[in-house]
């Protein structure tokens, strides 16, 4: 029931929700490449320190990713992936051997993914572009400012277009997840229609949305991971059958709701959300931090649009 209301509020008219299998990120630096693909450059749009500017934010590639050995983003990710800037493992600021070892695989494995993209793309001029700029070692090759840290993010921009908002690479993406998060092809729960099952939900809450005494951490709105946790020992969603469709928009929209301000109610280890079925006027918990006479007057009044007996006859006006 959760997960469908969710999803009837991600399908509101005029909700403003991010692409399937993205969500904000803010951007570092930014890797403008020319449209022939033969050079490229960075432009820093990391806020001044002590300034007050907002960082660039872009609604970006995005899945669940975890382990030893994380798969890449499309075009956006951190300079590991996009650069092969190695992590500074070692005491004296240098990198191990192993470190730049796996930022050469992560590399690698995001220059596969751009490819790939490219692939699918044989019409798109600005994918063609790209393609020929990782064919020619550019990611590699440019010449990377000092301040690039390796967990820095790096989108990619040619001729002032976000090489991930593209629509192709928006439909190369959300295969891309299918492929990695899918399952069976059978009867989703949530929306009662057939449609590919995921075998885990692709998007997380994101981390620091719920309040924590510790570190903040990406969270599963469901994690069967362990055999005493799943019905008759069954794993992650087998037992939970909900489509790709249903679960990335019940994701895109609680972390919305998670992110809005007039739609959560946060404690000091807990947080509330909460919506309406259709779009209503006042700010019901808002309004219990700064009422308003108007504000109490209209909710005494809404009694009297759908009265329920019970609840009428319990309201006291002298109390008010």
């Amino acid at each position: 029931m959760l997960i469908h209301r969710l999803v009837e509020y991600a399908e509101r008219p005029g909700s403003d929700l991010p692409p399937p299998y993205y969500r904000p990120k803010q951007v570092h630096w930014v890797l403008v490449v020319d449209e022939r693909g033969e050079s490229g450059r960075f432009v820093d749009r990391r806020p001044a320190k002590g300034s007050k500017d907002q960082p660039l934010t872009v609604n970006a590639p995005y899945a669940y990713r975890s382990g030893k050995t994380p798969p890449p983003y499309l075009l956006v990710d951190t300079a590991q992936y996009v650069l092969a800037r190695p992590k500074s493992d070692l005491s004296d600021g240098r990198s191990s051997t192993k470190a730049q070892e796996e930022a050469i695989r992560r590399n690698g494995e995001y220059v596969a993914l751009v490819r790939a993209w490219a692939d699918s793309a044989p019409e798109e001029p600005l994918a063609q572009a790209m393609r020929r700029f990782v064919d020619a070692g550019g990611l590699r090759s440019l010449p990377v400012p000092e301040e690039v840290a390796h967990g820095d993010n790096v989108a990619v921009m040619i001729a002032g277009q976000w090489l991930h908002d593209l629509p192709s690479a928006r439909r190369a993406w959300a295969e891309v997840v299918r492929d990695r998060k899918g399952g069976a092809r059978e009867i989703c729960l949530v929306c009662g229609d057939e449609g590919d099952l995921l075998a885990t939900i692709p998007e997380s809450i994101k981390s620091g949305a719920i309040p924590t005494s510790g570190p903040g951490k990406d969270a599963q709105l469901i994690s069967i991971n362990t055999a005493a946790q799943g019905r008759g020992g069954v794993l992650q969603l087998a037992n939970t059958p909900v489509c790709e469709r249903c679960g990335s928009r019940a994701m895109a929209a609680l972390n919305s709701l998670l992110a809005d301000p007039d739609r959560r109610r946060r404690d000091s280890e807990s947080v509330t959300v909460w919506w309406t079925r259709e779009p209503v006027e006042d700010d019901p918990l808002g309004a219990l931090d700064d009422p308003t006479p108007e504000t109490v007057g209209r909710l005494l009044d809404s009694l009297q649009h759908r009265p329920d007996p019970i609840a009428a006859e319990e309201v006291d006006t002298n109390a008010y």
